[in-house]
């Protein structure tokens, strides 16, 4: 396994080709709620040699998180299955914790030289309220509560006073 700081050309540790953090636009912004599951379709068709390995990435620090990088092993939340005839690399992290927030890269390992594929910024929130209560969707405000149930929208102030009650 490389170390975390053996990545190519032109991205020597920041894995962009500018100088400090990596550009926003380099990464592609995901949402997902805490328990939910993030797939991800890493392609390398323009790559020839199709036995690199590959490498799924938390980033820190313009380095790999030690003790994160993933290869092509399957684990309780993570399943990383490669498509060489396809040229794609199939990405599962299941199970989003607030934790898993952050910069990741999908990396093909050449030669011990890692070259990043593709850069997913991960964005984890709590789990919606709207989740909690089995046939009851709620959602808060700061002032406000909502309820919807039934083709029912029923509106709460904080004093838990029924504002309205539409249909």
């Amino acid at each position: 396994m490389p170390s975390s700081s053996a990545l190519a050309r032109p991205y020597p540790t920041s894995l962009v080709s500018s100088p400090g953090p990596p550009a926003e636009s380099a990464y592609t912004k995901v949402r997902h709620f805490e328990g939910e599951t993030l797939s991800v379709l890493c392609s390398y068709k323009g790559y020839r040699n199709r036995v690199d390995g590959k490498v799924w990435c938390k980033i820190r620090r313009r380095k790999c998180e030690p003790g994160f990088t993933r290869v092509w092993v399957e684990g309780p939340r993570y399943l990383l299955q490669d498509d060489a005839q396809a040229k794609v690399v199939n990405i599962t992290m299941a199970a989003l914790t607030l934790q898993d927030s952050g910069r990741y890269w999908c990396m093909r390992n050449s030669s011990g030289t890692l070259y990043p594929m593709l850069g997913i910024w991960l964005d984890v929130s709590p789990e919606s309220l709207w989740r909690k209560v089995a046939g009851i969707a709620i959602a808060e405000h700061p002032f406000l509560l909502y309820l919807w149930t039934h083709r029912r929208l029923v509106l709460f102030s904080s004093s838990m006073m029924c504002l309205a009650n539409e249909i």
